[in-house]
C-alpha cells in the first residue's frame, strides 16, 4: 500500500528593487529564477522520490503448469516523498511607491504565492496517481523452485518498475502535470506596471 509524504515547503527569496512597478518588474526579469530559458517571477520545484527504506514486498507462489513454481510479488508498502522549494521576489523597499502601487504589489505577491502553492498541490495529486498505479503492479517470475521463481520475479520488478518509475520518467510526468496546470490556470499573475 502506497503512502505519499509531503516533507514540507520552504520559501526562498531573491531581492528586487525599484521606485516604480516598471522598475521592479525589470528587476524581476533580471534576477528571477529561470524556467524554460527565461527569468520568471516565481518558481516551484517539488521532486518526487521513492524512500527506499519504506519499500517492502509481499509475494505468493503457485505450482507452475509445466512443473516448478510461478512467483508473484507486489509492493506491500512504498512511500513517495516530495519536498518543495518556492522562489519568490522580495522587495527591498516600497517607501518610494505610491499608495496605489503598494496595493498592486501586495496583490501581485499574494496571487503569485497562491499560484506557486498550486504547483505544490499538483505535485501531491500526481504522486497519489503514481502511488495508485504502483499498488496495482504485479511482478511475475517462474523457476524450478521457489527461490529461482522469486529471483525471476525480482528481475521483472527491476525491469518493469525501473523503466516506468525511473527518476527521469517521474520528473517528466511531473513536468507534464505542471504544464497542464499552466495551460488551465495561466503562468501566474501579471503585475500592472502602468500604475504610478
Amino acid at each position: 500500500m502506497y503512502k505519499v509524504k509531503h516533507s514540507g515547503t520552504s520559501v526562498k527569496y531573491y531581492n528586487v528593487k525599484g521606485d516604480t512597478l516598471a522598475d521592479i518588474w525589470a528587476s524581476i526579469e533580471a534576477k528571477g529564477p529561470k524556467a524554460h530559458g527565461k527569468n520568471v517571477a516565481g518558481l516551484t520545484t517539488c521532486p518526487v522520490t521513492v524512500n527506499p527504506a519504506s519499500t517492502k514486498f509481499d509475494q505468493k507462489f503457485t505450482p507452475g503448469k509445466k512443473g516448478g513454481y510461478d512467483a508473484e510479488m507486489w509492493h506491500k508498502s512504498i512511500t513517495l516523498e516530495y519536498k518543495c522549494t518556492i522562489k519568490m521576489p522580495k522587495l527591498a523597499s516600497d517607501k518610494n511607491l505610491s499608495k496605489a502601487a503598494k496595493a498592486e504589489w501586495k496583490r501581485f505577491i499574494a496571487q503569485l504565492n497562491v499560484h506557486e502553492q498550486g504547483h505544490v498541490d499538483v505535485t501531491g495529486k500526481e504522486a497519489k496517481v503514481m502511488g495508485t498505479e504502483i499498488d496495482a503492479m504485479k511482478f511475475k517470475g517462474t523457476g524450478k523452485d521457489k527461490q529461482t521463481a522469486f529471483k525471476d520475479a525480482i528481475k521483472s520488478y527491476k525491469r518493469d518498475f525501473g523503466a516506468k518509475y525511473s527518476q527521469a520518467n517521474v520528473d517528466a510526468r511531473l513536468e507534464a502535470a505542471h504544464k497542464k496546470f499552466h495551460n488551465s490556470k495561466g503562468h501566474g499573475p501579471a503585475l500592472n506596471k502602468t500604475i504610478q
